[in-house]
């Protein structure tokens, strides 16, 4: 093993000052973890000749010969492909583009070599027979020397398209001279150093977006510089100038700062159909770092479980489609990439990442209704049958990726349901890569293949080829009106691409979502900001623009817009896109405009716009059956409220308005609407027309039928709420006032609750399915140096413990409040396990007790944070309502967020074998660390965990989880926290820290 050199941002002093813990002394188990971590980061090892350096490491290769020897059917076929190839004509770059199978050609910009160059590759790596390997081997020098053929000879010039071809030519010849090393002669490995350093010196000076990480030039530019340096290091000069540049600029300033912020949660941007390739590339070139140097950078950025999670999400429900925003070029295939799927998991069951089995397990789902789009050695290398898969359908129903601002949601797992996705965050396409669309608010809803609304942009191609492609091109960037999205318009000379949005990036634009919850019954989630995407940072045609968007299951989604603009006289519209032309259809209410979506004889879905009252409406025709309809302001003024409802399905039924004007509201600021199909459903927002303020009582009339009640922006309040129905004039009155058993759901401040048919009014929906919702801050430019902390750090100002009060008698709520020392309460045990020193041999790994703070970090070793409270002083035959835990956190970078449990399996806090491996009371837990099969109830999550220092945060817990507690001893086995993100320190002060103040308080409220 020879070592090689790199630059690395210094981590030593960083990383120390968030070891220093609550009382801001380092104990000797973390300093060892921190100066083992450090001699990590100095310095790697580099995979020795003849060896492959990039991604088939021994093991990998073990399994695949394996594999080989079973007789698996994709290497028969693979093999069949190689064998063909070593009979065909390797043309270069000016030679016939796209020559008959077996011979092979560059076809667009290089992109029909590397498959060929990695297959050969492949079968010269895993054939046992010497003479066939001879074959491979020779095969690919000939194809190698074809592609590296130079400019004057025929060759591809770096310059072309801006250097696109980089991705193809410099990648190919990056694995080929890996793969195929043993066979290359000499004079071989020259000619391909000299091309690869030559496509790789024009981009570092002339590439496309080369300073950009967020694009698909950018991540085949990565992929190729990274295989290229660490496959010639040793033969070629510029190796390690090249690997350095990796290290320091393109993973240190740009890759890592900047998917941390503006891609948390996955997705890409541009659309997918760059988005399969790119996602490869950019997890591939973790991966090569990893199985070449040893540097794990994929554990400091989550990247294939975030892509894998979030493409799962963003299919289709019929599993033949991808969402398809962002740019769509005709005759793309948008069905899910089977080989994107494959690939991601083979690379998470290399992190020994558990999402991998869902991964695969969606893959083979995705295979049986689209196919398969893997070439022949990805399906080899990554398709794996063997592998282990698992069922998705229990997962969760919607995602949050906070980076893009985008929420998928979806009624069910079936592919007819429902399904979902907002787009609510600013342009973080790499600037002049021009991919990403403009569509910040914008809606796309489908009923299991079938588009209810579409995203015009997406549809369009794929139905109408060239020409709709070319009319896309046009709106975005020739006439520049950038009408083709179901958002808001204004009429507004001012703005440059009038009536459209610009492509502002979060440096000047504020748009994010800025709430998400899923509570089972519906999801909501609001985007705000959105009016800074319109005109430019100095003129701003519209001042506001915020969109909340309440989807009830299965099938109804109710959007309520606030707009202002700067142009009172302007003419203002929404706009939805449909695939055919919506039918109008009179309504009971004439001042409501509904348009059903018919396609044949089936209605899919409609569209009815509430307010404005009285909207005056238009459609245009738009290629391929097409149309945009447009819900115009009937009069004009600089603030406006819309209220529109998109129902999926045929099952539709009236829709009434709530509002004051309209008598049903008695009593409150709040506007919304009652369902009566497919289920009676009522949603009311507050009115407050800069969507800042809260309500915290209304009144209002709806149909004395049984129906879930969202209520919108409604004040946070310690009280709760109370809710009553009474019958008035054979409608229910339905009362909201402070005090009461009824709870807001924290952050998003909305209340739910359900009434049914006799006026029973119960809890409404509090448990969602199971989801892993990331950060909602807004992504910003992240700075890539790491914060220094400030030299006294700001002390917390946390409420004051309360003393536990004894229980009282009767249905009176009251407030037990837990905090270790606290009135003589000794009750709370906490500690954290980790993942040092853990092995066959050491099952415990280390285990930190009695510590000032807990341990809760994915760094080079895994903590988890366990915590348990006695509550015994609560009744059994107690209710819980209402449930708050508060903890104090140390941290001095942010964005951060903390994931926590409640605990299943038991865990015994004196037992000598509590560790990494087990609870400790006689059971291993279900995957080493605590594994999904350990915890139960719904997740729950600190989030804006910033750079401050020292800071306390609170979150409400399940009370129907914490009522187990009460009612059961032996239930209570406390929760565990984990940290959300890779490579950052994020401290908990624990419940023997000294002030007292800032300890774990366990809050539980009950009758």
């Amino acid at each position: 093993m020879r070592r090689i050199s790199h630059l690395l941002p210094l981590t030593f002093l960083a990383g120390i000052s968030g070891l220093l813990g609550c009382l801001g002394v380092p104990d000797s188990d973390e300093l060892a973890e921190l100066a083992e971590e450090d001699v990590g980061a100095s310095e790697e090892m580099l995979v020795a000749r003849p060896a492959a350096r990039l991604i088939l490491t021994d093991s990998v290769i073990a399994r695949l010969k394996a594999r080989a020897a079973a007789g698996d059917a994709a290497w028969t076929a693979l093999k069949k492909r190689c064998d063909d190839y070593t009979t065909g004509t390797m043309h270069p770059p000016n030679g016939s583009t796209y020559p008959g199978y077996p011979n092979v050609g560059q076809g667009y910009q290089g992109d029909e070599y590397p498959p060929v160059v990695r297959a050969l590759g492949i079968c010269y790596r895993v054939t046992t027979d010497t003479a066939a390997q001879a074959r491979y081997g020779e095969a690919g020098v000939r194809l190698l020397e074809a592609m590296s053929t130079p400019v004057a000879s025929g060759g591809q010039k770096p310059s072309t398209d801006l250097g696109y071809g980089i991705r193809n030519y410099v990648v190919g010849m990056a694995f080929g001279y890996d793969w195929l090393y043993p066979a290359l002669p000499a004079a071989t490995k020259t000619r391909l150093v000299a091309s690869m350093n030559s496509w790789i010196d024009w981009y570092d000076e002339s590439g496309l977006i080369k300073n950009d990480p967020i694009g698909n030039y950018f991540a085949g530019y990565y992929l190729a510089k990274t295989a290229a340096a660490l496959a010639t290091e040793g033969e070629n000069a510029k190796a390690s100038v090249y690997w350095n540049d990796v290290v320091t600029r393109m993973w240190g300033q740009l890759v890592k700062p900047k998917f941390t912020s503006m891609m948390a949660g996955g997705g890409w941007p541009e659309g997918w159909g760059y988005g399969g390739r790119a996602v490869l590339y950019m997890v591939e070139a973790l991966w090569a770092t990893k199985t070449a140097t040893g540097l794990d950078w994929w554990k400091e950025l989550p990247l294939a479980r975030e892509q894998a999670t979030y493409a799962r999400y963003f299919t289709w429900p019929s599993l033949k489609h991808m969402d398809d925003q962002g740019t769509i070029r005709a005759g793309i295939n948008m069905r899910p990439s089977a080989a994107m799927f494959l690939g991601l998991a083979t690379m998470l069951e290399q992190q020994g990442d558990t999402s991998a089995a869902v991964a695969r397990g969606f893959a083979a789902d995705v295979i049986a209704a689209a196919g398969d789009d893997s070439a022949p050695w990805s399906k080899f290398l990554y398709g794996d049958t063997a592998a282990a898969r698992s069922g998705y359908q229990s997962s969760g129903l919607s995602h949050f990726a906070a980076g893009p601002g985008h929420v998928g949601m979806r009624s069910s797992w079936d592919k007819t349901a429902v399904w979902g996705a907002l787009s609510g965050g600013a342009y973080i396409n790499a600037a002049y890569s021009g991919e990403q669309m403009f569509n910040a608010g914008g809606l796309s809803v489908v009923v299991g293949d079938q588009p209810v609304l579409m995203n015009a942009t997406g549809w369009l191609p794929q139905n109408c080829g060239n020409t709709c492609e070319n009319l896309v091109n046009d709106d975005s960037y020739g006439t520049s009106q950038r009408r083709l999205h179901n958002t808001f318009f204004v009429d507004d000379a001012t703005n440059r691409y009038n009536p459209g949005q610009n492509s502002l990036s979060p440096v000047d634009s504020n748009a994010h979502v800025e709430r998400y919850e899923d509570r089972g019954a519906f999801v909501r989630a609001r985007a705000t900001g959105l009016g800074d995407q319109y005109g430019s940072p100095t003129v701003k045609p519209v001042s506001q623009f915020t969109r909340d968007v309440v989807f009830f299951r299965p099938g109804s989604f109710v959007l309520f817009d606030r707009t202002t603009v700067a142009k009172a006289s302007a003419d203002q519209w929404m706009s939805f896109h449909t695939p055919v032309a919506p039918r109008q259809v009179t309504t009971a209410d004439a001042t409501q405009k509904r348009f059903d979506v018919v396609v044949g004889s089936t209605l899919v879905g409609s569209v009815r716009a509430l307010l404005p009252k009285s909207a005056s409406t238009t459609t245009t025709t738009l290629p391929a059956s097409t149309a945009r309809l447009e819900v115009h302001a009937p009069v004009r003024a600089a603030a406006q409220q819309w209220l529109t409802v998109v129902s999926a399905g045929a099952t539709l039924g009236e829709q009434t308005r709530l509002s004051s004007a309209d008598g049903n509201v008695i009593a409150g600021n709040v506007v919304g609407v009652e369902l009566s199909a497919p289920q009676n459903q009522v949603v009311l927002f507050s009115a407050d027309q800069a969507a800042t303020g809260t309500v915290s009582s209304a009144e209002y009339l709806v149909s004395q039928a049984a129906a879930e009640h969202v209520l919108v922006d409604v004040a946070p309040s310690s009280s709760g709420y109370a809710v009553t129905a009474v019958d008035s004039g054979g409608k229910w009155r339905i009362r909201v006032s402070a005090g009461g058993a009824l709870q807001v759901s924290g952050a998003s401040k909305t209340l739910s609750f359900k009434v049914s048919a006799t006026g029973a009014v119960t809890a409404g929906s509090s448990t969602p399915p199971t989801s892993t919702p990331t950060s909602p801050s807004p992504p910003t430019e992240p700075t890539p140096t790491e914060p220094t902390p400030p030299t006294t750090p700001t002390e917390p100002t946390p409420t004051t413990p309360t003393e536990p009060t004894p229980p009282r008698p009767g249905g009176t709520a009251q407030t037990l409040t837990f905090t270790q020392g606290v009135n003589g309460y000794t009750g709370v045990q906490d500690l954290s396990i980790s993942s040092l020193n853990y092995s066959s041999s050491n099952p415990v790994g280390t285990v930190y007790k009695t510590n000032d703070v807990l341990l809760a970090d994915t760094r080079r070793y895994t903590t988890k944070a366990l915590i348990r409270f006695d509550i015994s002083q609560i009744p059994t035959t107690a209710t819980v309502t209402a449930a708050t835990l508060a903890v104090t956190f140390e941290s001095w970078v942010g964005p951060q967020a903390m994931n926590g449990n409640f605990m299943k399996t038991p865990w015994s806090y004196g037992s000598a074998t509590l560790g990494f491996s087990s609870g400790g009371a006689g059971s291993n837990w279900t995957a080493p660390g605590i594994g999904s099969g350990d915890v139960q109830g719904p997740t729950f999550q600190f989030l804006n965990i910033d750079d401050s220092g020292y800071q306390r945060k609170s979150i409400a817990l399940d009370p129907g989880s914490v009522q187990r507690w009460v009612r059961s001893s032996a239930a209570n086995q406390g929760l565990v926290l984990a940290n959300t993100a890779t490579g950052k320190d994020l401290r908990i002060c624990s419940s023997e820290v000294a002030n007292v103040a800032r300890r774990p308080t366990l809050s539980v409220t009950f009758q």
